[in-house]
């Protein structure tokens, strides 16, 4: 006899005139949607409603709704939410959904009125949950911050961390829409929200216009991948070597067409020397009808289209094709997909042109760059290693397509001004940058500022700046965004192009040297910071690269009393530069051959020079005796000595600061200015940060190396295997709690920054209570793959034994939180330096 199927029964009552429970028809329902039946569900939905009385039959219209949602019926769905909303007005979920499914539907106006419509009842006695308020006001947020109504969408967010302030990516797209608002000062305050909790959401990229440290981009790549990314790596082609006649190259990419990125890559792909190289695409680019995305497409070898496919199935497909080096186009930027490069389909993988900046991901061997954009005393805060290329990296491409003549007058210019254009991007007009425009209106009275009317916020907050520094408003211009041919025209009636700082122009630029306009930028110390003295300096025009506001703003004065010949001078050679460059950088830019397993960046990449081959790192509180101590004992080591050492001391918040005087040539100090007791970990995390050596020595202030001991460690540094954690015999060290000498001290110890930087680091969590954070911290080392040994056995550190008075020496707390932390696994830490600090 056959079993019965409570599925039919359910059916089979249904069609009876009682119906059944609204229970059972959830149940029964779900079952048929995991038994791939979702149209016997939509069914029995329909019969169950035509028929029902339930009292909260509202709730299967929601149901109903929701499944006509999933299976790709929007008009039905939102007819179902409707129904719901007939039977209980205020049901925030029916909601939130009919808002979503409109916004799907291309109507963003009518979902943004019933976001709000469960926004208007919070007041109510029954109003709607905080969890609910807070998801509306976010897609709120989220839909006003594409319309561009950035003021609306300000509002919306600041409502929603005002109810729940713990929310990283609200506050990461707050922080962004002040920057593209020109709201300033960016990080304004909010209630129960730190600025450093402002700065560790941050998004990379809108950090990349907010400052030229690239210390904090490096550690705004790491949080940003630490709480966005939680891919498991796999080495799925690991132990592969190909042997092709030609090296297989594969690019990534959902831009390639009308985009930033996509208007820079034909004559790149199609540079690529076929006879050696085999050019494949992975594209998820949308189809935009362009001639520049079919001309895009047409430049591989292979066009692989992947936007329906999972991460994991391009990966494999990256691996049937057997690619040897796959370079990402996106970075961190929007729309990419690490999670194919996290799987490791091809035996190199690398990053260009998508994200000018570290990405912090551990899957990328390298970053395609130049000697001048990354030069070697900045790699230490990229992950990656650099694929140096001659010329620029920045790929200056050919535009033989006619450019209208235009006139000022069209664009409400005065014949007679001196024109100055800043068409970047508005995010990255920083105060800054603004005023010193202001002051270069001010030194040449016959100049007009032409920027962006990027939208009304925006515009109208620069506006508000201007007046508040005293600026004419009529000498200041704005002209809608318009398509890339109009803006091209716009382009030829400037003067001079204004770069923007930190954040230079990329794609930008090459515009303007196609135009034959002199652009003058700031470099400094970030590879964004230096994109547009990479394209001048290839182009041999490094009178137009300045390093400071000061010298940029004289640069602009001076050209304005030589533009007319200056202008010529671009326009009668452009074609020549521009030439010469692409077909230098199309060169460079191919991968070597020779040594297809290693790309040859390796080797380019070890240090030349032993200059800074070790970081000395400590820290200390109320110890600046002791700290006055170690440096006279490190002046007085020999200059072979101290010319490849880098001495790193941070000052955990002392009750007086003070700075240190030192003829050491590489000294840094820094100074914690949050109070939290027992900070070594946060102390010893900003020192690997700011440090700039391979190999980081870590040990306490009052331990002073000996001169043979530093000298040998140097001698060996270049054989010492990344991998492990070498730590030292200590003369002298008295440990407190068993009040006996032991030989090896646990936080003095030798360790491979690049490796400690993406593996390990130190917890945190154990900051503001004594001890455990130097007995967990080679746990979480091994956990990554690390290992423990002793360097040596001759006693290289004394110990002083110093003690600061009045802390509390107590192991409870952090002996409990280390034995909780390895019951429940060891994990990597997450979320560091959770403290304010300064340099000193």
């Amino acid at each position: 006899m056959n079993a019965r199927n409570p599925v039919f029964d359910a059916m089979n009552h249904q069609e009876q005139a009682q119906p059944i429970g609204l229970d059972t028809l959830f149940t029964t329902c779900e079952q048929l949607q995991q038994a791939g039946q979702a149209q016997e569900a939509l069914n029995l939905y329909q019969s169950w409603l035509a028929q029902s009385q339930d009292a909260n039959r509202h709730m299967a219209w929601f149901n109903y709704g929701s499944l006509q949602q999933s299976t790709g019926n929007p008009a039905a769905a939102i007819e179902a939410y409707k129904e719901c909303l007939v039977l209980q007005p205020s049901f925030p979920q029916a909601l939130i959904n009919l808002g979503l499914t409109l916004e799907k539907m291309g109507k963003r106006d009518e979902a943004l009125q019933q976001w709000a419509t469960l926004v208007s009842k919070r007041l109510l006695k029954d109003g709607p949950s905080p969890d609910m308020l807070v998801l509306a006001l976010n897609h709120i947020g989220r839909v006003q911050e594409d319309l561009k109504q950035y003021d609306l969408a300000e509002e919306a967010l600041e409502q929603s961390l005002a109810l729940n302030p713990k929310q990283p990516g609200v506050i990461q797209h707050w922080v962004h829409i002040r920057q593209k608002a020109c709201a300033w000062p960016v990080y304004k305050p909010l209630p129960n929200i730190t600025q450093n909790e402002m700065l560790m959401a941050t998004s990379p990229l809108a950090m990349l216009a907010l400052t030229d440290d690239p210390v904090q981009q490096l550690l705004t790549a790491f949080a940003f991948v630490e709480r966005t990314y939680g891919f498991k790596e796999e080495f799925l082609s690991k132990g592969r070597e190909y042997h092709h006649d030609r090296l297989r190259i594969g690019y990534v990419s959902g831009d390639l067409c009308v985009h930033a990125v996509g208007l820079l890559l034909p004559e790149l792909l199609e540079g690529h020397d076929k006879s050696k190289f085999e050019i494949y695409g992975y594209d998820f680019s949308p189809e935009d009808g362009t001639a520049h995305r079919e001309r895009l497409k047409k430049a591989f070898d292979h066009l692989r289209p992947i936007r329906a496919l999972t991460d994991r199935q391009v990966a494999e497909l990256v691996l049937a094709d057997e690619i040897d080096v796959l370079i990402d186009l996106h970075g961190l930027s929007s729309g990419a997909r690490p999670g194919i490069f996290a799987l490791h389909p091809a035996p190199k993988q690398g990053t260009y042109l998508g994200f000018i900046g570290t990405t912090g991901m551990p899957w990328f061997d390298f970053v395609i760059a130049d000697r001048y954009a990354l030069p070697e005393e900045l790699t230490p805060y990229f992950t990656e290693k650099p694929l140096y290329v001659d010329g620029s990296f920045i790929p200056l491409t050919r535009d033989d397509t006619p450019v209208r003549e235009a006139t000022r007058a069209e664009f409400g210019l005065p014949e007679d001004a001196f024109v100055m254009a800043a068409f970047g991007n508005v995010y990255k007009i920083t105060p800054e940058m603004f005023a010193t425009w202001m002051e270069i209106l001010k030194e040449i009275p016959r100049a007009v500022l032409w920027l962006i009317d990027d939208n009304p916020t925006t515009t109208n907050n620069l506006k508000n700046q201007a007046k508040t520094a005293n600026a004419d408003l009529n000498r200041i211009l704005f002209t809608p965004r318009a398509a890339h041919s109009e803006y091209k025209a716009k382009l030829t009636k400037a003067d001079v192009f204004l770069d923007t700082f930190p954040y230079n122009c990329g794609s930008t630029t090459n515009d303007v040297i196609q135009a034959g306009i002199p652009i003058v930028t700031i470099s400094g110390k970030t590879l964004v910071s230096r994109m547009g003295g990479s394209v001048l300096t290839a182009l041999n025009r490094n009178d137009l690269i300045t390093i400071s506001n000061d010298d940029y703003l004289k640069k602009i004065v001076d050209l304005s009393t030589q533009e007319i010949s200056f202008g010529n001078e671009i326009k009668s050679r452009k074609i020549k530069f521009a030439t010469f460059d692409i077909e230098k950088n199309l060169a460079s830019t191919n991968f070597s051959k020779k040594d297809s397993t290693d790309l040859y960046f390796k080797n380019q990449c070890k240090l030349e020079s032993n200059i800074n081959k070790l970081s000395l790192i400590t820290h200390h509180y109320n110890g600046q005796e002791a700290a006055k101590k170690l440096v006279k004992h490190l002046e007085s080591m020999p200059e072979e000595i101290k010319d490849c050492i880098e001495l790193i001391i941070i000052d955990d918040c002392s009750e007086n600061a003070e700075s240190i005087e030192s003829n050491l040539d590489n000294f840094k100090q820094y100074r914690i200015t949050d109070d939290i007791p027992w900070n070594q970990a946060g102390s010893r995390n900003l020192g690997t940060f700011m440090a700039t050596s391979p190999w980081g020595l870590f040990f306490d202030i009052d331990q002073l190396p000996n001169e043979a001991g530093l000298s040998k460690i140097l001698s060996q540094l270049v054989s010492l295997d990344t991998k492990n954690l070498y730590y030292f015999h200590v003369e002298n060290f008295i440990d407190s709690n068993l009040n006996e000498e032991l030989p090896i001290h646990p936080n003095t110890f030798l360790v491979n920054l690049e490796r400690f930087r993406s593996t390990c680091m130190y917890d945190e969590d154990f900051a503001g209570n004594y001890g455990y954070e130097d007995l967990y911290l080679p746990f979480v080392w091994e956990k990554n793959g690390g290992k423990r040994s002793i360097f040596g056995n001759e006693k290289i550190f004394k110990d002083g034994n110093f003690k600061t008075a009045k802390l509390n020496r107590d192991l409870t707390k952090n002996k409990t939180l280390a034995e909780r932390k390895v019951a429940e696994g060891i994990k990597n830490p997450t979320n560091f330096l959770r403290f304010c600090w300064k340099a000193m």
